[in-house]
């Protein structure tokens, strides 16, 4: 078999348990290169043997087959897939085997399908029988970003992300990797950003508070090699450009959650003026709709625009955003004077007002300095920040 190799994830085969719970669940996602070329009847046999071998197992997932390729996701009890890694790793149509992901799950993503088969949508020959339609574009993004594979596998066969959605989110591995792919394609040649590609990574976030970390992540790689002269203010601009259009578009199709019921409390997320990185105060904003608060998003141009915001409508909480990849200290003087100027002219009877930004997250007590209530020192912990607040005896 061609460069054939057996990867340490795919164990001895061992006894198989009875009674195997939740906890006990596994998932494995790999990939490998067909040996032999497969037609449409091929590929029907491989699936059908391969649902009743699954079933027989008590495994589901998914496999995708495209341009020579096999990318498959199995997930149950670690003893069957041991099995079935063993067996997989000895058969001769696999070559160039390698596993993306093994860990324990807490749920099945895929309970439904002992084994779904996904082909390119635009193909010529005929469907294997069962088989998905994949988008092209779909495919390429799986192959271009294999490290990504486990949550584009979730995309691409539509897992639900409705209730029970936080059993199913990335775990922080997973995240770790989107946001590096992202940081590499920010800093390589401009001429690899697509909009789909950054989308693709995007899409490892299953909710606003996972987006709001996944950004916050990649904002603080990228901010970290600005400052040791590894990437380029106009490099930093449109990452966080192509994030932001990423981040409309999952929004638009509502992959990051359904429209907020909007609750009691009101907060105004203002950009800090003068600060050209808006992104993070989006995020915020929706961060905090995502937990029932009414919450505007502003970019005010002057720091009198935002004062006379404030003196027009009551809001309880004001928070001032400041770029996350940026630490920019020299301008916490200037922060301080705003707050002091709409402090003086808030139509809310008491203001409460929070700070976020790199230069808060590096200096966690400038936000005293500064005059405010509170920092957070990423986006993802704004609301929890905010609860922290209105508890009484805080």
């Amino acid at each position: 078999m061609d460069d054939m190799r057996h990867p340490a994830g795919f164990a001895t085969p061992v006894p198989a348990r009875a009674g195997i719970g939740p906890d006990q669940l596994t998932k494995l996602v790999y990939r490998s290169r067909a040996t032999d070329d497969f037609d449409p009847a091929g590929l029907s046999n491989l699936v059908t043997a391969a649902r009743s071998r699954n079933r027989a197992e008590g495994l589901t997932g998914t496999l995708v087959y495209d341009a020579g390729q096999f990318l498959q996701w199995l997930e149950g009890p670690s003893a069957a897939l041991d099995r079935v890694g063993s067996s997989i790793s000895s058969d001769p149509r696999h070559g160039e085997i390698e596993i993306l992901c093994q860990r324990k799950s807490k749920a099945r993503v895929f309970a439904d399908w002992n084994m779904m088969l996904a082909v390119r949508g635009d193909a010529e020959e005929a469907d294997p029988r069962g088989a998905l339609r994949a988008p092209s574009h779909a495919l390429d993004n799986l192959l271009s970003y294999p490290e990504a594979a486990p949550s584009l596998l979730r995309v691409l066969f539509d897992a639900p992300a409705g209730d029970g959605a936080a059993d199913l989110a990335p775990d922080l591995e997973e995240r770790n990797s989107c946001a590096e792919e992202l940081v590499r394609l920010f800093t390589r040649s401009q001429g690899d950003v697509t909009p789909d590609r950054v989308e693709a990574l995007c899409r490892c976030a299953h909710g606003v508070e996972e987006f709001a970390a996944l950004y916050d992540q990649t904002a603080r790689a990228l901010g970290d090699l600005w400052l040791a002269n590894k990437c380029s203010g106009a490099d930093i601009t449109m990452a966080l450009c192509e994030i932001q259009i990423a981040y409309r578009r999952l929004r638009q199709h509502r992959m990051l959650g359904a429209d907020w019921e909007a609750g009691e409390g009101r907060a105004l997320v203002a950009q800090t003026p003068g600060d050209p990185h808006i992104i993070g105060a989006i995020v915020k904003a929706d961060v905090l709709r995502a937990r029932g608060w009414q919450a505007d998003v502003a970019f005010p141009e002057t720091d009198a625009d935002l004062a006379q915001r404030m003196a027009r409508t009551p809001y309880d909480v004001l928070v001032l955003a400041t770029s996350r990849v940026l630490p920019n200290a020299g301008m916490l003087p200037g922060v301080g004077a705003l707050i002091e100027r709409v402090r003086r002219v808030a139509k809310a009877p008491s203001l409460t007002v929070v700070v976020g930004g790199r230069a808060f997250a590096d200096e966690r007590d400038a936000w005293h300095d500064v005059g405010a209530d509170a920092a957070c020192a990423s986006p993802v912990e704004l609301a929890d920040v905010l609860e922290g607040l209105r508890t009484p005896g805080h």
